[in-house]
């Protein structure tokens, strides 16, 4: 469903902007999550109605993430075809997963604190 929904609105509005969108509400659900849901706060625990909303929020946002980033690869990939004259998307492709693996292994280094 969020699939649907971003590839819709990146045929009519900037898919930078939109991923500045996802980004910012993403971070501002986590945010939400860390102060609102737990012992002691407005939600408390063991209650699993903001778990459920806030989880199919997050997957709406999170697909944004996801659909977003390579469509831009590949628009930046046809950009460079038609100013070079070369195809060249495997290069950029290959540059967004390395740099996808870095920011997987860095974030190793710093668990999780419970």
């Amino acid at each position: 469903m969020g699939v649907l929904l971003w590839m819709a609105l990146a045929r009519c509005a900037e898919k930078r902007t939109l991923k500045v969108v996802a980004l910012a509400a993403m971070a501002t659900l986590l945010l939400m999550a860390t102060l609102l849901v737990g012992e002691g706060r407005l939600f408390g625990t063991g209650h699993a109605l903001p778990l459920i909303v806030g989880s199919v929020i997050g997957g709406m946002f999170a697909s944004a993430i996801w659909v977003l980033g390579p469509s831009m690869v590949a628009d930046v990939a046809d950009s460079d075809e038609l100013r070079t004259g070369l195809r060249r998307e495997g290069i950029y492709f290959g540059i967004w997963n390395f740099g996808e693996k870095i920011a997987a292994g860095g974030a190793l280094l710093f668990p999780a604190r419970s």
